[in-house]
């Protein structure tokens, strides 16, 4: 059976590329896990104006625990904190207890986006938010800050052996139902900046055969 790490409809996180640390985004975190068949996966979804939709579109970053590299995630207390109307957002009650939640991945994450022929790019007048996304998409090196009070604390155990050990998980599988109406892409899916483009992402083959929902 899948369980949540936070809360079933995700929690607001602010998140950004290591690599430009003073641009967060604001977000969604899903955490889900199967403690019977040791999977594990965090998603961050984003919703931005897309050029040839009416309506925001959502993107899902997706962070299977074997695309962690072992030994050097981490979550820790925050140095500064948000201007306050970004910790009102993030915060689940009056006393957040803020956290870094610092990730290294192997690879480029997997992405669920809309489904669309050829690359997509940013609406008219919406050029920041979306290549801000892309930035943090195509990053091996993601900070997200939380208010560590969302994650229950029945959860944590499993929550700090995914990020200290997510040798010993596997990532979970993808809902059918998800991915009707999303396809599966990697970064470049984004209209090209003046950067080399990494090799397609290919979905790992090794893992273990298991069942999942994707987060709705």
């Amino acid at each position: 059976m899948v369980h949540h790490l936070v809360r079933k409809r995700g929690i607001p996180v602010l998140a950004s590329s290591r690599s430009d640390p003073a641009a967060p985004w604001p977000c969604t975190l899903f955490a889900r896990y199967s403690e019977t068949h040791l999977q594990a996966s965090l998603y961050l979804r984003f919703s931005v104006p897309v050029c040839g939709f009416s309506q925001d579109q959502t993107f899902t970053l997706i962070y299977d625990a074997d695309n962690l590299v072992p030994g050097v995630n981490s979550i820790k207390p925050v140095t500064k904190s948000p201007p306050q109307d970004q910790l009102v957002e993030l915060a689940r009650s009056g006393n957040a207890q803020l956290r870094v939640l610092a990730l290294t991945i192997k690879q480029p994450c997997p992405i669920h986006c809309p489904l669309s022929a050829g690359s997509l790019g940013p609406k008219s007048g919406f050029d920041v938010p979306f290549h801000q996304l892309q930035k943090i998409a195509q990053a091996t090196e993601i900070d997200v800050l939380l208010d560590y009070n969302w994650l229950h604390t029945d959860n944590r155990a499993f929550f700090d052996k995914l990020i200290k050990h997510p040798e010993e998980l596997a990532g979970l599988t993808e809902d059918d139902k998800y991915t009707t109406h999303h396809r599966r892409a990697n970064w470049t899916i984004f209209s090209p900046v003046d950067q080399e483009e990494p090799p397609p992402y290919a979905p790992a083959s090794h893992k273990r055969s298991r069942q999942s929902e994707f987060p709705t």
